[in-house]
């Protein structure tokens, strides 16, 4: 950071650009005061559902256990503050925080138009550089709808000529940016509409053999879009060979009045796989896998063997089911209904139809 500030001020010396050269010595004196002090905090204001900077303005109000404590890049004591473009940092001052033995907590107040105030407590018991992440919620209107928010679109949808399903299309709110995301964390983000974390307030779940950060269950304190539909009269379907989410240690069955769960991916251990032999792993891996790799084959081939033609694999049964089912909502009167078909392939051990 103080080498490319350093680098700032010999350009704007160069090029004699009085206006860059102020800023760069107003942000060089800024870095400097705030890296003097010993605890300081940095923090993101993000909108919850996009995940994306809040960039217009946000106020903030700081409120410390320890009066005077927070100060800001020059050191001095500060109790708010507007941002723009979702960045922020302030700093403890050392003769009244951690280096003088004492603990500071700090409430930070949130507000933004269009956003419902937010606060968060950050406790600071030791010296060192802590990260604070603000996630805004849109407001809501008194009747229970939102503001109107791009992440929500309707479509009509036509089938066979008769008049137009009514549905709702929504997207993922999981981090975007070029981040990834896991099964579990994407489609925890789809089912409640919240803003996802991989590392914020991850359990590793009993059961599991695979555990990247944020791969659990829906935490029962969030409320899923199906819970609130059976609330409002719809019957709710959930069609998947997907066996992530229908394992022991998973829950995203919640609120659906079916869950059709079609048997045998890739490590789901829906049959034995005693009568697997190593001659037939070794035909689907290479030398030098690791036992785990093996064991996924192993417990793969049994799951498929007797399987017959492509009807047989699992996205034709996945979605050759999720047909039935509104063929079913159709013959009896197209009753209000919400049907999730989540299929897991394009995925290894990426086995279609021979033809394919």
């Amino acid at each position: 950071m103080r080498a490319r500030l350093l680098l700032g001020l010999a350009l704007a010396l160069a090029a004699c650009d009085l206006g860059a050269l102020g800023d760069a010595l107003d942000e060089f004196r800024v870095i400097l005061s705030i890296e003097a002090q010993s605890t300081v905090v940095g923090g993101l204001v993000l909108d919850a559902r996009s995940g994306d900077l809040v960039e217009a303005p946000v106020a903030l109000t700081y409120h410390s256990s320890v009066p005077g404590a927070v100060v800001d890049g020059f050191g001095d004591p500060i109790d708010g503050e507007t941002v723009e473009g979702g960045a922020f940092n302030f700093a403890v001052a050392d003769a009244l925080g951690p280096p003088a033995g004492r603990e500071v907590s700090v409430t930070v107040r949130a507000e933004a138009e269009g956003y419902a105030p937010l606060d968060r407590v950050i406790v600071l018991a030791d010296t060192g550089a802590y990260d604070l992440v603000l996630d805004l919620e849109r407001e809501r209107t008194a009747g229970g709808g939102g503001a109107t928010d791009p992440a929500v679109a309707t479509a009509t949808v036509q089938a066979d000529g008769a008049a137009g399903l009514e549905a709702a299309v929504a997207f993922s709110a999981i981090p975007r940016g070029g981040r990834r995301s896991t099964v579990a964390l994407a489609r925890r983000a789809v089912f409640t509409g919240l803003q996802t974390w991989p590392f914020r307030g991850w359990i590793p779940q009993k059961g599991e053999t695979f555990f990247p950060a944020g791969w659990q269950r829906i935490p029962e304190d969030q409320i899923t879009v199906t819970e609130t539909l059976v609330e409002n009269g719809y019957s709710t379907a959930l069609i998947t060979d997907t066996q992530h989410m229908f394992k022991a240690s998973m829950n995203f069955q919640r609120g659906f009045d079916v869950f059709d769960y079609i048997r045998g991916q890739e490590r789901d251990h829906w049959r034995s796989p005693l009568a697997v032999s190593d001659a037939a792993v070794d035909r689907y891996t290479v030398e030098g896998n690791d036992e785990s790799m093996r064991d996924k084959v192993r417990q793969y081939l049994a799951n498929i063997a007797g399987r017959g033609g492509e009807r047989d694999h699992f996205a034709p049964q996945v979605f050759s089911r999720s047909m039935d089912y509104l063929d079913l909502v159709a013959q009896n009167g197209g009753e209000p209904f919400f049907l999730s078909v989540d299929s897991f392939d394009p995925h290894e051990p990426w086995d279609p139809p021979q033809r394919y």
